[in-house]
């Protein structure tokens, strides 16, 4: 995520606490339903916007820390690949083939 992203998303949740419009969790215990990981129309929801348009988490940076490394996920509905190209760059893709809609195989 871009340093600039961060502080544009810090500066909102301060003001959203300056406001006193923000949640307070804090010493208490939060109960989800377990339905709520179970249900498929949830599922379906959260694919269209929770890892379409958010920034999500997929491992630490030591695993890709040296030019070729990468890392695969292991979800057949959100194929991702990250790797650190030959400049150092860490670059992120959706692995599917274009044409076929299939999972690519990588090569070291």
């Amino acid at each position: 995520m871009r340093y600039e992203t961060q502080v544009d998303i810090l500066q909102t949740l301060i003001a959203l606490h300056q406001q006193h419009r923000d949640q307070k969790m804090l010493g208490e215990v939060v109960k989800v339903p377990v339905s709520h990981y179970t249900d498929s129309d949830i599922l379906a929801q959260e694919m269209g916007t929770v890892f379409r348009r958010y920034p999500i988490v997929v491992g630490h940076v030591a695993s890709v820390s040296r030019p070729g490394d990468y890392l695969l996920s292991d979800w057949d509905k959100f194929p991702y690949v990250v790797v650190r190209d030959q400049t150092g760059e860490l670059r992120a893709f959706l692995n599917t083939c274009r044409h076929r809609g299939r999972s690519r195989r990588l090569r070291k």
